[in-house]
C-alpha cells in the first residue's frame, strides 16, 4: 500500500495526465461517431429527397420524367415515343429483327445499316441486346434520348461498370408516323442553299446531324478556265455560330484530290465539321477561306507560299 501511495505522489501529475488524455479521447471519438452518423442521416434523407422514381416500361427503364437538360416534364409527344424506344428494345431482344430494322427511319438506314442482317449485326449483336439485357434511358432535349445497354450481373455473375451508350432520336415519316434514328445520329435536313461567286457555284444540299459532329453535302460548279482546290487544312474550312465561334473540317478525313473541282466541271463532296449537338447553338455560315483559284499553277508553284491567287468564299444561312 506504501508503495501504491508513493508512485501515486511521485508520478501525480502524469498519472491525472493519462487519466484526463483518456477521457478527452473517449470524448473525442464519441464526437466523432456522432458526426458520422449524423452525416450519414443527413446523406440518407437528402437521397430520399432528391432521388426521382424512375418509370419502367416493358423493356426499359426511364430514369426520370424530365429532361436532362432542361428539367421540363416530358410532354405526352415524347412519352409516345418512349414507347417507340420500348418497341424497338422488345424487338431486338425477342430477336424479332425485321421488326426492329423497320422501325429505324430511312436517312439511318441509308447511312448505317443498308439490309437487315448488316442491322443485326453491327447494332443487335456488337452491342449485346439480350432477353436479360438491362436498358435504362433518359431524355437529353427534344426528342433525343440517351440510352444504356448493360448485362445483368444476376444472370451472368459478372459486374461490369461499363455499359453500351447510344443517342436515339424520334423522328416522324412523310406519313407522320414514330422513326428512330440510331448511332448517335440525329437527322438530316434538305437546305438546297446555292450561292454564287466568281464563276463559282456552291450549293449546299443537305445536313446531317450527329452528337458529335454534322455532316454537310454539297454541289460545286466550278465555270473557270482553270481547275481550283476548295482549300487545304481545317483552318481554311469551317463554320461560323451566331457568336461569331469557328468549327473546322474534319480535312484529314478527305483527299485532296476530293476537293479539286476540275476546269468547267463539278464535284459532289461531303464534309464533316466538328459541331457538337446544341440545341441553342446557331450556325450562321460555312466559309471556304482560301479557294485556290488556278489548282495547276499552285501545285507548279516550287513554294507554295508564293501563291497568291485565293478567293474567300462564305455562304450564309
Amino acid at each position: 500500500m506504501h508503495k501504491i501511495i508513493r508512485f501515486y505522489n511521485q508520478n501525480e501529475k502524469v498519472i491525472w495526465a493519462s487519466i484526463l488524455g483518456i477521457v478527452l479521447l473517449f470524448v473525442l471519438i464519441q464526437l466523432l461517431n456522432y458526426n458520422a452518423k449524423k452525416k450519414i442521416e443527413e446523406g440518407m434523407n437528402n437521397n430520399i429527397v432528391n432521388t426521382k422514381p424512375s418509370i419502367q416500361y416493358n423493356n426499359i427503364t426511364l430514369n426520370s420524367g424530365e429532361s436532362v437538360l432542361t428539367g421540363d416534364r416530358l410532354s405526352n409527344n415524347q412519352k409516345e415515343g418512349i414507347k417507340v424506344i420500348d418497341e424497338f428494345v422488345s424487338y431486338c431482344k425477342n430477336q424479332e429483327i425485321e421488326k426492329a430494322y423497320a422501325l429505324l427511319a430511312e436517312e439511318c438506314k441509308e447511312l448505317f445499316y443498308s439490309d437487315v442482317r448488316n442491322f443485326k449485326e453491327n447494332y443487335c449483336d456488337k452491342i449485346l441486346i439480350k432477353e436479360d439485357t438491362n436498358v435504362n434511358i433518359e431524355n437529353w432535349s427534344d426528342d433525343i434520348y440517351k440510352v444504356n445497354f448493360k448485362e445483368n450481373p444476376l444472370n451472368t455473375g459478372i459486374y461490369r461498370e461499363e455499359a453500351y451508350q447510344d443517342y436515339i432520336t424520334v423522328v416522324k415519316d412523310a406519313e407522320g408516323n414514330k422513326k428512330l434514328n440510331i448511332n448517335s445520329y440525329i437527322g438530316r435536313k434538305i437546305l438546297n442553299k446555292r450561292t454564287q461567286k466568281q464563276n463559282i457555284e456552291i450549293t449546299i444540299l443537305q445536313r446531317d446531324r450527329y452528337m458529335d459532329y454534322e455532316t454537310y453535302k454539297m454541289r460545286v460548279v466550278n465555270k473557270n478556265e482553270s481547275s481550283i482546290l476548295l482549300g487545304r487544312g481545317d483552318s481554311t474550312m469551317y463554320l461560323v455560330d451566331k457568336k461569331d465561334k469557328t468549327y473546322p473540317a474534319y480535312t484529314h478525313e478527305l483527299s485532296e484530290s476530293q476537293l479539286v473541282v476540275p476546269a468547267n466541271g463539278e464535284i459532289q463532296v461531303e464534309i464533316k465539321y466538328d459541331n457538337k449537338y446544341s440545341e441553342n447553338r446557331v450556325i450562321k455560315s460555312l466559309v471556304f477561306s482560301k479557294i485556290i483559284m488556278n489548282y495547276d499553277h499552285y501545285s507548279s508553284v516550287i513554294n507554295p507560299h508564293n501563291y497568291k491567287n485565293y478567293l474567300n468564299y462564305e455562304i450564309g444561312f
